[in-house]
């Protein structure tokens, strides 16, 4: 049973690791409405992923409590199906290191443009007090000039 949650997981992580690939492009090409349909998508494949989380820490507690161990790697039996669900745990770890450092980069470029598209926004701010300036120029004008006549 573990395995098969295991291999479960392994793939939903596949499924998740392309659309964290597809996630990267959509940012490149600031596809908004591409980038929140792929978020949504891998909510949704990490919601299936904390039920199966769950269903695995359910036995393997009472692996524990049965055998009376702290951890799983303290089985003293050796066993094909012990060795195969090591494999496929070391398979997760090694594919979830990878979605981590595509999503590192990702939440980097993203923060990128935030930057860009709020040195844009202060841009044009400024730009529309300087104009609104030029607008309210009219009405101080009399002022600034009076003839005098020089002796």
């Amino acid at each position: 049973k573990l395995i098969n949650l295991s291999e479960q997981k392994f793939t939903l992580l596949e499924d998740l690791m392309s659309l964290t690939e597809k996630q990267t492009y959509v940012i490149d090409v600031e596809d908004i409405e591409g980038l929140n349909l792929l978020i949504d998508r891998k909510q949704e494949k990490l919601d299936i992923i904390k039920q199966l989380d769950i269903q695995f820490e359910s036995i393997v507690s009472d692996l524990k409590t049965l055998y009376e161990i702290k951890s799983l790697d303290e089985l003293e039996f050796q066993c094909s199906r012990v060795t195969v669900l090591k494999e496929v745990i070391s398979r997760i770890m090694d594919i979830l290191r990878e979605i981590c450092e595509i999503e590192k980069k990702n939440k980097e470029k993203m923060m990128k443009a935030r930057d860009e598209l709020q040195e844009k926004i202060y841009s044009a701010s400024n730009g529309k007090r300087a104009i609104q300036q030029y607008g309210n120029f009219d009405s101080y004008t009399d002022a600034y000039f009076i003839d005098r006549k020089i002796k």
